[in-house]
């Protein structure tokens, strides 16, 4: 071991002793009062393997004609073994295997601990092709006549067949009337009452009307291209295998590998060194030798042993307790307290954030949302806090917020309402209505809109401005002093509320103006 490692290996405890006294700052616990009991550890050597294999994702197609895709073979047979001697081939390839190595070898983490990963590799897909006649035409693209059976031609539909039809000219009765009045033999069919069919001329048959007389059709299955190309498309990926000794290594580091071993490597826990290598079997493989360090740290907390793991250069605890939990437990309880009952819910927020966790919660759900509060908090503790504790003091501190200022929300709404109502009035009793009203009464329509709009605004910004103060009395000294004056309370509660009074107090100033004898919108219907 080096003297510059040595020298590293050190300074972990201290680092990490740093990190638990940042975390545990202002949480009720001093600063002098955790230290460190004991501390031993190692820089461990190990080898692992990454296997590379090529997986072949196969589509298959088929389209009308003989299309050129890819390379053309003469059936399916040969179709499947050239796809069999194209993966088999390709990972033998010196060119591919360079290729295959460099898409791990190029990132970050070198691919290290990456397992059942699938890379796309395009430049190494493929498509075969073969051609296949038309089942239903025999590869001709055309089939016999189903009307005339090939024959060609079909029964006259004049005569039907009988290559003679009635003679029109005198009805069929072989005599007409002559100019005397008297009845005379027909000129046209001669008494014989028949005349020779027109559309047939006497042969009772006439060229078949749906071939045209060709005695074939097109054939619907191919459409007349005769053949059927069918393309494989072989789409390649790499799938990664990764092996480590996990029996040689201490479990906690065996899981932060598997979890995020990648991680651990770009962000310099893990150092190593990665080299393309030939497996027994001819296969491909990053073989990587690593070194990083591992140790036990036990420290002392008010006395309490508070025991974790330091793993990787840059001193990466793992199992670290959730001692923040238990170190904010009590004031955890007065936050928790005053979201459920509002009596005297300023005071015990008052206490309670006097844990930096609790005010920190408090500070964020002030202006944020609760989801982007909780993202915003699990970043200030990274560990040592569980996601219950995150979860649960923001949700607390949305309720005992909303119950401290419960009564200046209400009086926030009143006020929304009375300064709306005033708006509405010298809108709806002036002049100024009527004017926009003359010009389109749609126009007056979206000015209605826009006020009720304005009012709900109003309204919001009314509760905002209403809540500052109880939430100002309320946090206390958590609220740094530059925060004070300027900071900007969300909306509690349903923001969409004030616009619902707001269309309530429109629709009462109508109804007032209305018997002031104003003039009122056309569309209310009272």
């Amino acid at each position: 071991m080096s003297d510059n490692i040595d020298a590293k290996l050190k300074l972990l405890p201290k680092k990490a002793l740093k990190q638990i006294r940042a975390l545990a700052k202002g949480n009720g616990v001093e600063q002098d009062s955790i230290q460190i009991k004991s501390a031993k550890g190692e820089v461990i050597h190990c080898q692992a393997i990454n296997h590379l294999e090529l997986h072949p994702d196969i589509i298959e197609e088929k389209k009308k004609g003989r299309v050129q895709a890819g390379q053309v073979l003469p059936d399916p047979a040969q179709v499947k073994k050239a796809v069999n001697d194209m993966v088999t081939g390709a990972i033998k390839n010196d060119e591919t295997r360079k290729y295959l190595a460099k898409i791990l070898l190029d990132r970050p983490d070198k691919g290290f601990a990456l397992h059942a990963e699938y890379f796309e590799t395009p430049p190494l897909n493929r498509d075969f092709c073969w051609h296949e006649p038309c089942p239903t035409c025999e590869g001709h693209g055309n089939v016999a006549c189903s009307r005339c059976g090939g024959g060609r031609r079909e029964v006259c539909p004049k005569c039907h067949g009988r290559t003679m039809i009635p003679c029109t000219f005198c009805h069929a009765s072989g005599f007409i009337k002559g100019p005397d009045g008297k009845q005379h033999q027909c000129n046209r069919c001669f008494g014989q009452r028949q005349i020779t069919c027109p559309l047939c001329q006497k042969t009772g048959s006439v060229p078949c009307q749906q071939c045209k007389g060709s005695g074939t059709n097109q054939c619907n299955a191919c459409k007349g291209a005769a053949f059927f190309t069918n393309i494989t498309h072989i789409v390649m990926k790499m799938k990664t295998l990764f092996e480590i000794d996990r029996a040689a290594l201490p479990h906690p580091a065996v899981k932060v590998i598997e979890d995020s071993g990648w991680k651990m490597v770009e962000h310099g826990h893990i150092k190593l060194h990665a080299e393309q290598v030939k497996r027994e079997d001819g296969g491909l493989a990053i073989q990587y030798d690593t070194e990083f360090p591992y140790g036990d740290l036990e420290l002392s907390m008010n006395g309490k042993p508070l025991k974790t793991h330091l793993f990787g250069f840059k001193g990466k605890m793992l199992k670290l307790p959730n001692f923040v939990d238990t170190i904010t437990e009590q004031n955890f309880k007065l936050l928790e307290d005053a979201a459920m009952h509002s009596k005297n819910a300023a005071s015990k927020i008052r206490k309670a954030s006097k844990t930096r966790l609790i005010s920190e919660a408090l500070l964020l759900s002030i202006s944020m949302p609760p989801k982007k509060a909780m993202y915003s908090l699990k970043r200030k503790y990274p560990m040592g806090a569980s996601n219950d504790l995150i979860k649960n003091a923001v949700m607390l501190s949305n309720k005992a917020l909303a119950n401290v200022t419960r009564k200046t929300r209400f009086g926030g709404q009143g006020l929304g309402m009375f300064l709306s109502a005033l708006i509405d009035g010298a809108y709806l009793m002036t002049p100024m209505r009527g004017m926009i009203d003359s010009i389109h009464p749609y126009a007056a329509v979206a000015g209605d809109i826009l006020l009720i709009a304005l009012g709900g605004f109003i309204g919001n910004k009314a509760v905002a401005y209403m809540a500052k103060r109880p939430l100002r009395s309320a946090l206390g000294a958590s609220m740094p002093q530059t925060q004070r004056g300027k900071f900007k309370p969300k909306a509690q509660g349903n923001i969409w509320i004030a616009y619902v009074f707001s269309a309530l107090v429109m629709a009462i100033m109508i109804f007032v103006a209305k018997q002031t004898g104003a003039s009122v919108p056309f569309w209310f219907p009272f």
